[in-house]
């Protein structure tokens, strides 16, 4: 599907028409990677945890962690989402040229402790700005040494146990036992077994299906 470095270098491309200035990938890229857990949480193709709706309209409600009056707080918010990484990056990076153009002037630098000082400034995230800093640092510095850039995604399944419980809690469930993965393999080996028997002609005096609600 694509790397965080390379939609990140397309999309600045595509928008200014020139390369992106030298050690500009590495920071954005960074920002990115902190964001998204290297990409592994990155939902709809969002680059930045951006909040809200995507310049198409669509967004996507999930679990999220929030540093609120100095506490971790979890709450389900709103997140902008896209059909592709292309257009992740673009808005990514035109969200930081529109409200965060300070932070991005610092990107351009080449400057991670800039970069990050500036988001701060502007209320683009809540952790601790030390703590926020050193991370991007770590990111930037692996990237470099080992040449990761990390995979844009569009979907991911890390949070499932928790988007679940928040599910059942949203329909009125408290309490609820998830499964388990031996009982989710169980669940698709039996669905394995019966894919083949999809679309199978029923006989005339067979039972008639009943209709379920899904979703």
């Amino acid at each position: 599907m694509g790397d965080i470095r390379g939609a990140l270098e397309t999309a600045y491309r595509r928008q200014s028409g020139r390369a992106m200035p030298e050690g500009m990938a590495e920071v954005l890229s960074a920002h990115v990677a902190h964001e998204t857990a290297r990409g592994e949480r990155m939902f709809n193709f969002n680059f930045g945890g951006i909040k809200g709706k995507s310049p198409s309209g669509t967004t996507a409600r999930y679990l999220t962690t929030e540093v609120l009056d100095g506490k971790h707080k979890k709450l389900v918010d709103g997140f902008r989402a896209y059909p592709n990484a292309t257009e992740g990056a673009e808005d990514y990076l035109a969200l930081l040229g529109d409200r965060y153009p300070q932070a991005l002037a610092q990107a351009q630098r080449g400057d991670v402790t800039g970069f990050a000082a500036a988001l701060k400034q502007q209320r683009y995230f809540t952790a601790d700005l030390a703590d926020y800093t050193r991370a991007l640092h770590a990111h930037a510095s692996e990237a470099a040494a080992t040449g990761t850039r990390g995979r844009a995604q569009g979907t991911s399944y890390l949070f499932g146990h928790e988007l679940a419980r928040e599910g059942l809690r949203l329909d009125g469930v408290q309490d609820a036992a998830l499964p388990t993965s031996l009982e989710v393999a169980r669940v698709m080996g039996v669905m394995s077994s019966l894919a083949a028997r999809i679309g199978a002609p029923i006989a005339d005096d067979g039972p008639t299906p009943t209709a379920r609600r899904t979703g």
